[in-house]
């Protein structure tokens, strides 16, 4: 990968995670998921799908969550 996409893949990520634990799960979910799908490979990907997981079930989608 160009070392753009590698910076972005770590980056996305990391915003994503640090807003989740902002508590601010409505905009921490749209950045992991972006995350998701354009890294699917990537080393943070269960991380990842985690956040995403407890985005949805602190916003109270429950069954979004249990597909994760």
């Amino acid at each position: 990968l160009p070392i753009r996409l590698v910076k972005q893949k770590h980056l996305d990520h990391v915003l994503g995670a640090a807003l989740f634990h902002d508590g601010r799960y409505q905009d921490s979910l749209p950045v992991l998921e972006k995350h998701a799908e354009v890294f699917p490979e990537s080393p943070y990907a269960a991380a990842t799908a985690w956040f995403r997981a407890a985005d949805l079930t602190n916003l109270e989608r429950w069954k979004d969550a249990a597909v994760l």
